[in-house]
């Protein structure tokens, strides 16, 4: 019963869902997951013995029990091709147009009829399939396997082209009467009975669509959606939709017409009155924009880092020593402080950062306005806060004791400046820099000084200014080096001295 339950819950959960976008070219709308493939045997028969209304179907096997003289018979009964069931003895039952329900009575009825207190009993043991042919405007004409809970919908799912339609589909019944479904009113309204049982015999015939349009922005129902003939802008909003948002800014509601020779921008402003019938057509996108879009921008700048960017950030301005000037904005409300601004981009704060010296620059004022950041930040007090303005430009400084790279050098094989990363020690940049050339050092011996020239040792983590030197201590490579000099010095004495004495005799 519990296995039952759930699948029924999931039915309920999944079924709106499949008529919230169009079967297009865009996206597959339909995310349910189809019944007849999928579901276990086990599980099918459970959903049948439980639904009132599950058909009689050619396959299914039932399975007959009653008391002769005392004791049980059990017999075994298959549903016919025709819908007929063949009770032996008891005769046979047309079944056709019945549901289970109502057959397993009748049945019961005929036998207690025959043996008086024989308690019979019939209950399906198995359920049937049948294959159903499809074809229309789809990639292929196929035939499906359904059973006899299988809806449209279902056995549409994944046969649906992206000019198929949803809002015209024909079932063609066995004695040759056509029927038209609305699988959008099924699935998004919930109107169920657009989304029939299929039967045993039937041909579902998918048409060409007419017209699918996309809306998307602050709507509650974005989607891509295929409208009917009569049905224009306001039914798009309102019915596909549902409605505009609270964040929506309706004064400017753009329809981009792309499906012509020559694509067209139309807008609409929704806050006066309702504009005139307007005819959609194929092809056309319609936005709703944000309120947020409208709204004024404050403007970081200096030691900031683009959250979405990284490190890796093109900068937006120039570039100021080795530190990258960037330029981030922040979307102003009316009543907004900095402090609540200063918040919002806090991880876009770069290291180099000197929040002690930021300063406003506000339209219409001459002088620069100073603000304390690093107080205001981790210290908070009222009076350091202050009221924005829309285009305030709030510039953040770099340290400039800071640099943004370590200078490596001595007995290493790539010697020069390398981008600082926080929380390294002196071996990163050295590996940086190619690694200590063996040749020109012995001992790995390294020194490290600060941005004053005060020695570091080699177990600190390196900081901003620091400077890396590897030294050149190797004796054979020290004596290589000097040697030619000294051979030529002394070579160049001993010539001096024999010229003095040839100039003496």
């Amino acid at each position: 019963m519990k296995r039952i339950l759930l699948v029924f819950l999931l039915c309920f959960l999944f079924l709106p869902g499949l008529g919230a976008q169009e079967l297009g070219e865009k996206a597959e709308p339909f995310v349910l997951v189809p019944l007849a493939a999928e579901m276990l045997p086990a599980d099918r028969l459970m959903l049948a013995i439980s639904a009132k209304n599950y058909p009689v179907t050619p396959g299914d096997i039932y399975r007959l029990t009653f008391l002769l003289a005392g004791k049980p018979v059990s017999n075994e009964i298959l549903v016919e091709s025709d819908y007929t069931l063949n009770l032996n003895i008891f005769g046979k039952v047309n079944s056709e147009n019945m549901s289970f329900s109502e057959l397993k009575p009748r049945v019961e009825k005929i036998i207690s009829d025959a043996y008086p207190r024989s308690l019979p009993s019939l209950n399906i043991v198995l359920v049937g399939n049948f294959q159903v042919l499809i074809k229309g405007e789809i990639p292929q004409t196929s035939f499906v396997t359904a059973w006899g809970l299988s809806r449209l919908s279902e056995i549409v799912q994944g046969h649906i082209g992206p000019y198929s339609s949803i809002r015209e589909i024909g079932i063609i019944s066995k004695d040759g009467r056509l029927k038209k479904y609305d699988l959008f009113k099924a699935l998004h309204l919930g109107i169920i009975e657009e989304d029939p049982y299929i039967m045993q015999g039937d041909t579902v015939i998918i048409y060409r669509r007419d017209k699918a349009v996309e809306i998307n922005g602050e709507i509650y129902r974005p989607g891509r959606y295929q409208l009917l003939k009569n049905e224009g802008l306001i039914e798009l909003i309102d019915l596909y939709g549902g409605g505009f948002t609270k964040l929506a800014d309706t004064s400017r509601i753009k329809l981009d017409r792309l499906a012509v020779e020559r694509p067209r921008t139309f807008y609409f402003d929704f806050t006066r009155d309702l504009p005139p019938s307007f005819e959609l057509e194929d092809g056309d996108v319609l936005a709703i924009p944000a309120k947020s879009a409208n709204l004024p921008v404050v403007i970081f700048e200096g030691a900031v880092v683009s959250p979405a960017a990284g490190a890796a950030a093109e900068p937006d301005g120039g570039e100021i020593g080795f530190e990258r000037y960037n330029r981030i904005t922040h979307l102003f409300i009316e009543g907004e402080s900095l402090f609540d601004a200063l918040l919002a981009i806090r991880e876009s704060i770069a290291p180099s950062a000197d929040l002690s010296k930021a300063y406003v620059i506000r339209e219409g004022s001459v002088q620069p306005i100073p603000v304390n950041l690093q107080k205001l930040l981790y210290a908070y007090t009222p009076s350091a806060d202050m009221a924005l303005q829309p285009f305030d430009r709030i510039i953040i400084p770099t340290h400039r004791s800071y640099s943004s790279r370590i200078p490596v050098s001595g007995a290493v094989y790539d010697p020069g400046s390398y981008a600082f990363t926080p929380g390294k020690n002196y071996s990163y940049y050295v590996d940086l820099a190619g690694g200590i050339d063996p040749e020109m050092n012995t001992d790995n011996r390294v020194s490290i000084t600060d941005s004053q020239g005060k020695i570091r040792g080699l177990d600190e983590i390196i900081k901003p200014g620091d400077r890396i030197f590897v030294h050149t201590n190797n004796f054979v490579y020290n004596f290589n080096r000097h040697f030619p000099i000294i051979t030529t010095g002394i070579a160049f004495i001993t010539t001096i001295i024999i010229i003095i004495d040839l100039l003496a005799r």
